[in-house]
């Protein structure tokens, strides 16, 4: 009886199977696209940043770029698509606080503070705010919708090296919760009453990374 060299059982003409990494690979990598930007004369100051957009039940991911005035995240479009998402912006001058935070055992990620009616000064506690998605209108002009509320966002990169690098380009008067000088500025308005006791908590349980 002469075997089959066909049959069903014969791995050797059938097709190579992908792995989930190179399935997802076109995905993670699809560059920022130039048409989320709000304004068309904004220029990126640093490369495509792969990271994730990091909440309690959800993680996308996806790409960073930052501008001169915004921070932007692109969450990665679907693998039978060739059009990237509308991107998800946050204007730099409502960010009043940054904090140095672990996404999973890594220090990668960054958690950006946003206020409506702060007070000012380097011990702002953070209120409710507002992301913007980035859309183009009938008439071709940019426009901002508003998104889920929050009072942070948090945004996990592959490396300390490239959240560092986006922490750098944020203007010098934001201040960091888990700098050593934030919580020294911090000790001092709550022990000469400047902020109460609820706050001077939020504001150590901010360094201490306990709002994730």
């Amino acid at each position: 009886m002469v075997k089959n060299e066909h049959s069903p059982t014969d791995t050797t003409t059938q097709s190579p199977q992908l792995t989930l990494k190179e399935i997802l690979h076109p995905i993670h990598n699809r560059p920022f696209d130039p048409s989320n930007y709000i304004d068309a004369r904004e220029r990126p100051l640093t490369s495509n940043l792969r990271c994730s957009l990091k909440s309690p039940l959800l993680t996308k991911s996806g790409c960073c770029i930052v501008t001169r005035d915004y921070i932007y995240f692109q969450p990665a479009s679907g693998v039978f698509t060739s059009t990237a998402s509308k991107a998800i912006c946050w204007k730099i001058s409502d960010v009043v606080a940054t904090a140095r935070r672990y996404s999973g055992l890594k220090d990668v990620a960054l958690e950006l503070y946003f206020v409506s009616n702060g007070s000012g000064g380097c011990v702002d506690v953070p209120k409710r705010r507002y992301g913007r998605s980035s859309s183009s209108g009938s008439s071709g002009s940019k426009t901002s919708s508003t998104s889920s509320s929050s009072s942070s966002v948090l945004l996990a990169f592959e490396t300390t090296k490239e959240r560092e690098r986006v922490l750098h380009l944020l203007p010098r008067q934001i201040p960091c919760h888990t700098d050593a000088s934030f919580l020294q500025q911090a000790y001092v308005a709550w022990k000469t009453s400047s902020i109460s006791n609820f706050e001077y908590l939020l504001l150590l349980n901010s360094a201490a990374g306990r709002t994730y």
